[in-house]
């Protein structure tokens, strides 16, 4: 229950510069994964990598939502990225309009996904199922996906079965460990 850094704090934050640009570099680059998995230990600062030190450098060239998982679940989440677009168009289809308009790639950072394990939802067995149902339908076709990227966010405990899923899917993806800041 640490709090992290958020956008408002991004003139302060400072000591992570390495490891914000490999991410920034893993989203930016061309033909790239368009799924990032950036993930560590509890408490080591993914949250504020993520929210004040990768967000701000996004900004100047990308569309750039962060959200952390809300009650509704993962995909709930997800789809308030794409307000008021994604009311009566799928996700997928919200996501190129909302590109299309904006006239910029979109990345979305997807934090806390580990909730989905920890915090998991009685009406909701199949959170993960679900979510990473729609992805595919966003990322598993070359021609029809987006210009942007996801980054799902979440403690390295529950890197093995997150993966798992995305294999099974076949979804491409890239990984991004951050370990703790030594001296």
């Amino acid at each position: 229950h640490l709090n992290w850094f958020t956008g408002k704090d991004s003139g302060v934050f400072f000591g992570r510069g390495r490891e914000i640009r490999e991410l920034y570099d893993r989203l930016t680059a061309p033909r790239t994964a368009p799924i990032v998995l950036f993930y560590g230990q509890s408490g080591v600062g993914k949250s504020s990598i993520l929210d004040a030190g990768l967000l701000p450098r996004l900004e100047q060239g990308y569309e750039v939502r962060y959200l952390r998982r809300g009650e509704g679940g993962l995909l709930d989440t997800l789809q308030l990225a794409f307000l008021p677009e994604a009311v009566d168009v799928p996700i997928e289809t919200a996501w190129r309009v909302k590109e299309e308009q904006g006239g910029k790639p979109l990345i979305v950072v997807l934090d806390q996904v580990e909730e989905c394990y920890t915090r998991p939802l009685p009406e909701m067995s199949d959170e993960l199922s679900q979510f990473l149902d729609i992805v595919n339908t966003i990322f598993s076709d070359p021609d029809r996906r987006p210009q942007g990227k996801l980054v799902l966010g979440f403690r390295k405990e529950w890197l093995a079965e997150l993966e798992a899923e995305l294999v099974s899917r076949e979804l491409p993806r890239t990984k991004v460990f951050l370990e703790p800041l030594d001296r």
